[in-house]
């Protein structure tokens, strides 16, 4: 068996969630780290369907992205890690997210968010 969207065993990897789809060719300057909890009552699998189409329907699409990913932690946290191009990227990213309805609907499943974004030094 393979491990699938969220490490389960057995889980089919939607098309968008393999690696080659994943990477697009450039430079790193910026590593955003975005923490989460999902909101009482959601379920992980809405969850992780909404945040496949947020990275399928909305990020690949954006200017200097470079990688993004989605990871569980044990105690119920999460984090998604989005490296960029450049802060301006991620800055109109991050404004074009405000009016989208796919990045809204995965907005409405989580709370706690927290969102740090780092300079690369190399």
């Amino acid at each position: 068996m393979s491990s699938g969207v969220g490490g389960t065993v057995g889980a089919t990897v939607p098309p968008w969630h393999t690696a080659a789809a994943r990477r697009v060719d450039g430079p790193v300057s910026v590593v955003e780290m975005i923490t989460f909890r999902l909101a009482p009552g959601v379920a992980e699998g809405d969850f992780l369907e909404a945040d496949a189409r947020m990275q399928a329907e909305f990020c690949y699409r954006q200017p200097g992205i470079v990688r993004r990913t989605t990871a569980r932690g044990n105690g119920g946290d999460w984090i998604t890690v989005v490296l960029w191009g450049s802060m301006a990227q991620a800055d109109a990213a991050d404004e074009r997210s405000r009016r989208d309805p796919v990045a809204s609907a995965l907005a409405g499943l989580v709370e706690g968010v927290e969102t740090r974004r780092y300079t690369t030094l190399d």
